[in-house]
């Protein structure tokens, strides 16, 4: 009777915590929609993008699996699976109270109110996307899958730290890549090399289809694990630059050459290892505090990234190092 005493206390006490948790809490043992059984193919891939905040629900207890996406809120799973804020592009268009006129000049469907609003213009800007040819970025057009593959692949270009892995066993053609719009091919391909779309048990992409929320849901997730950190150091760097805009010399900005070429690896190795706690998406603008510069043997510029103590811009992403290195040059110049 004890025993039965305490498990029936147990349960009340279950019951009682259930009725009090919201939702989002008890997804800690499941998942809150009544329409993702687990016995569907898509369960895990719901239940990880749901725990790691990619995608919510379409009401708090749905998810609509089968229900189409659109072209912003994929834009928008793909940059909150890859980890990137907003919060640094969000202060930066909002200086001088800009940010509604910046945003409203980017689509012109775009609300800037919209809650997708700073993730499609940044997408613009990374030059992820450029609408649909009208000036207009085709807010609410359901997103088809070659379209899927275009974004993720132009996103990846762009984030020089990142690159795709090859997939061990992809699949070897899609059945129906005559299908695939010849601007699409090349994205696809990438992302068919790479496993991250992989297409029906009759290996047919349908390029031209609709994708549903959960296959999007697939999608971003097998990006994320297909993706590796690579340097953003370009090829054929022989000597490095660095330069301190708030240090002068007799009116010169403050730099040093770094050209022993034992110091020049030493410091690719640096900027191929530093930890990158942190990605933010940043607008293709503003000044720049410290910047780092690449030449080749013939003194000819390959490129070059803003930094300051605990980061360093690389195109259109910041990414936060707190590097030991950089922290330690700009204050010492």
């Amino acid at each position: 009777m004890k025993r039965s005493g305490k498990l029936l206390a147990l349960m009340l006490a279950v019951l009682l915590l259930a009725s009090v948790l919201p939702l989002s809490a008890l997804a800690v043992f499941g998942l809150p929609f009544t329409d993702v059984p687990r016995s569907a193919w898509y369960y895990p891939v719901v239940k990880t993008a749901y725990d790691r905040g990619i995608t919510n629900g379409t009401t708090s207890t749905t998810f609509e699996p089968d229900a189409t996406v659109t072209r912003e809120q994929f834009l928008v799973m793909l940059y909150r699976a890859a980890g990137i804020e907003l919060d640094a592009y969000h202060e930066a268009i909002s200086i001088g109270g800009r940010r509604t006129e910046i945003l409203a000049a980017s689509f012109s469907d775009v609300d800037a109110d919209a809650w997708y609003a700073e993730t499609v213009c940044l997408a613009k800007e990374m030059e992820v996307t450029s609408g649909v040819g009208d000036g207009s970025f085709g807010v609410g057009e359901p997103v088809t899958r070659e379209q899927m593959a275009t974004f993720a692949a132009r996103f990846m270009d762009v984030r020089k730290h990142v690159a795709l892995k090859n997939a061990k066993n992809p699949v070897k053609s899609f059945a129906d890549a005559d299908q695939i719009s010849d601007w699409a091919k090349d994205a696809v391909e990438a992302m068919r090399v790479s496993g991250v779309m992989q297409g029906d048990a009759q290996q047919r992409l349908h390029p031209q289809d609709h994708a549903t929320r959960a296959e999007a849901a697939a999608v971003v997730l097998r990006l994320t694990d297909a993706t590796e950190r690579v340097s953003f150091v370009p090829e054929g760097t022989a000597w490095i630059r660095l330069q301190n805009q708030r240090a002068t010399v007799d009116g010169e900005q403050r730099q040093l050459d770094i050209k022993n070429p034992t110091a020049v690896k030493e410091m690719i190795r640096h900027l191929d290892n530093v930890p990158i706690a942190r990605e933010y998406g940043l607008p293709q603008t503003g000044g720049w505090i410290c910047w780092i510069s690449f030449y080749d043997a013939k003194d000819q510029y390959l490129g070059g990234f803003r930094f300051d103590s605990q980061f360093i811009d690389v195109n259109s992403s910041r990414l936060i190092t707190a590097t030991p290195y950089f922290r330690l040059w700009t204050l010492r110049n």
